[in-house]
């Protein structure tokens, strides 16, 4: 039984090595010409947090980048709805002082899109629901 822990234990330690230095390595890909980067401010000290914008208003090729100052860790989870993941990443986080980016796919479907953000502050955990709007290109796309 002690080995069985002990190899458990060693794989836990592997895969958050893994999970840190491939956050650190693979960096996101440089945004397509001409596309703008969309802010989204999560604020608030503790819950019920705030998204500003709310909803982010954004066009295919556009990088969202969400941002809380103070948070241990924000997750932007973008699998929720039906019409699909709007985004070149269906999950993306960011820990204190960072910035959880990802592009607005240019396949993506226009409309209005739910997606969820979680919180972490000390032992507090909150979820957000907010929305994502890909807007209709002009020309018809």
């Amino acid at each position: 039984m002690g080995r069985v822990i002990g190899w458990l234990l060693v794989l836990i330690i592997l895969a958050a090595i893994g999970y840190y230095v491939g956050r650190q390595t693979c960096p996101a890909p440089p945004p397509a010409p001409g596309a703008r980067t969309v802010y989204v401010g999560i604020t608030g000290d503790r819950a019920p947090y705030s998204i500003i914008p709310d909803p982010v208003v954004t066009r295919r090729g556009d990088v969202i980048a969400w941002v809380h100052p103070t948070a241990d860790e924000i997750v932007i989870d973008l699998r929720g709805d039906r019409l699909g993941v709007p985004t070149a990443d269906s999950v993306v986080s960011a820990l204190q002082g960072e910035t959880a980016r990802t592009t607005v796919r240019s396949d993506a479907a226009s409309g209005q899109y739910k997606y969820t953000v979680i919180v972490q502050i000390g032992a507090q955990r909150d979820t957000i629901d907010p929305h994502i709007i890909v807007e209709e290109e002009e020309g018809g796309l």
